[in-house]
């Protein structure tokens, strides 16, 4: 591939990022970016056999499962709620 080709092969869009995009939303991609970089990682540290790709799609299938989850395991739900709450207080 080209330079350009692995540039365009590397640029993900979903229907929700068409438009125009604040810069508080374009951070809070790049946090959550970063935050499933780091996720990705730690899966591939439980299993070290596991190829990035598969790990990432590891991680992508944990991730479907997570509302389902948290449904289960009220400590969780509380926990998001709790940091709901705390995120409105207090704005960045």
């Amino acid at each position: 591939m080209t330079r350009e080709e692995d540039i365009k092969a590397a640029i993900i869009v979903t229907p929700d990022m068409i438009g125009y995009a604040s810069p508080e939303t374009n951070q809070a991609a790049e946090d959550l970016g970063e935050a499933l970089f780091f996720f990705v990682d730690y899966v591939e540290s439980l299993e070290p056999k596991l190829e990035r790709l598969e790990a990432m799609r590891l991680a992508a299938a944990f991730l479907k499962s997570l509302p389902e989850m948290c449904q289960q395991n009220s400590e969780v739900t509380d926990y998001l709620k709790e940091l709901a709450t705390s995120l409105l207080a207090n704005p960045k």
